[in-house]
């Protein structure tokens, strides 16, 4: 007589314990070879929780794959207890721990309250102590971001050990959100945001160049278009020179159509002038340029009137130190009569050494003929004065001049 065998149950291994992190997807697969049955009959799966209940409502089970998945909350941890039952109802079950480890906590989304920055200002924000804890109390690093994804602007630091926030606003600071990240060493995180408003000071749109204006012109210089502001803010502009004083008594500054004029002087001079453009935020920013005022050549000695013997070669010069020039500027000189006519045919002039020169002619009588003349024949027939005039011409075109009188006489000197 032959005896049938008694069926089976299957048979299992020891399950791996499980770490599972917050927020992050589960996807563990229990190897079929966990479970055997020793005749070879399919197998069926059930999990639960170790005392029976049902998985948790983020934990899954597929008993095909044997596979779990699920995005586990903040939580405790607990066993799962997976069953193999064969297809004569025998079964075997083992049992394998989760452990959760939760992410850092913020206690107060509201940490840091919405930022003003201005350019130029000092940042410097500190958490308050518990911001973030760990509950498995992790050490925690901190890191922050733009809201966009973007890094922080590069003037902006955070301290990787205490999540402070230290730099100098740019002038280009612009609105936007920050992201205060706190994550522990198991690579969990969790974070707060606050928002910045940028204030930003005028740019400067058209820099003006150095002006340069001539004796008795006109200076009309347009300032409108020197600044612009980032955000669209009306602008204040303020005219000095560049140490704070007032602008000169001959310059003058039209605030409504932002025009800056005058006439220069006969005194010269150069002056640093300060253009500051102030926004409704009370930002700033100044351009800066020179006004130089040219004056024309002066007349330091005046020429004597001159006397010359009729019928014989004369000549003078100028003194050295006739004019000066109160720039500095290289002179040249030109002479003419009085009313503006050419010199006489005869009288020659030389500007390279300011020298006047020629013979002064009464008709075809020589010079011992011009000499014999009796004091009414030389009223009579002698030469008048001429009246001469001299210009002393700068680089700049600028003009000064003087006028005295060529005398003649036929009584030697």
């Amino acid at each position: 007589m032959t005896t049938s065998s008694s069926p089976q149950p299957p048979t299992g291994k020891s399950l791996v314990d499980q770490t599972w992190k917050q927020g992050k997807s589960v996807s563990y697969a229990i190897p079929a070879a966990d479970f055997i049955d020793p005749q070879h009959e399919a197998l069926t799966y059930t999990a639960t929780l170790d005392d029976g209940t049902a998985l948790p409502f983020w934990l899954n089970f597929n008993p095909k794959t044997r596979a779990f998945t699920g995005i586990p909350p903040a939580g405790t941890g607990f066993a799962v207890t997976v069953t193999a039952m064969n297809t004569d109802g025998l079964s075997v079950s083992e049992t394998f721990n989760v452990t959760l480890i939760d992410a850092p906590v913020v206690h107060s989304a509201g940490a840091v309250r919405p930022q003003t920055w201005r350019a130029g200002q000092a940042v410097d924000i500190t958490l308050p102590d518990g911001t973030f804890t760990d509950p498995q109390g992790q050490t925690l690093t901190y890191s922050a971001r733009q809201s966009s994804g973007a890094a922080l602007p590069t003037w902006l630091h955070v301290d990787k050990t205490t999540g402070e926030l230290t730099g100098t606003v740019s002038p280009l600071v612009s609105n936007m959100t920050i992201v205060e990240v706190a994550t522990d060493t198991s690579g969990l995180s969790a974070s707060f945001s606050f928002s910045v408003i940028g204030l930003r000071p005028p740019v400067l749109s058209h820099h003006v160049n150095n002006q340069t204006v001539l004796q008795g012109k006109t200076l009309h210089l347009s300032l409108a278009t020197e600044f612009t502001d980032p955000l669209h803010q009306a602008l204040t502009y303020k005219v000095t020179e560049q140490n704070g004083a007032p602008l000169p008594s001959w310059l003058t500054y039209d605030a409504a159509n932002h025009i800056l004029s005058g006439t220069a002087p006969s005194s010269p001079g150069q002056y640093a002038i300060a253009v500051t453009a102030t926004n409704t935020n009370g930002l700033s920013l100044s351009d800066h340029f020179l006004v130089t005022a040219i004056a024309a050549p002066m007349l330091n000695h005046q020429t004597a009137n001159q006397t010359f013997l009729a019928g014989q070669s004369d000549s003078f010069a100028l003194a050295s130190d006739t004019f000066i020039d109160p720039n500095g500027q290289r002179l040249t000189y030109t002479a003419s009569q009085g009313s503006g006519a050419a010199l006489p045919g005869w009288l020659h002039f030389n500007p390279a050494t300011e020298t006047f020169y020629g013979t002064p002619k009464v008709g075809n009588l020589t010079l011992a003929s011009i000499e014999a003349l009796t004091p009414a024949e030389w009223a009579k027939q002698g030469l008048k004065p001429l009246t001469l005039e001299v210009y002393a011409h700068d680089t700049s075109g600028l003009v000064g001049h003087e006028t005295f009188t060529l005398s003649f006489t036929n009584v030697p000197f």
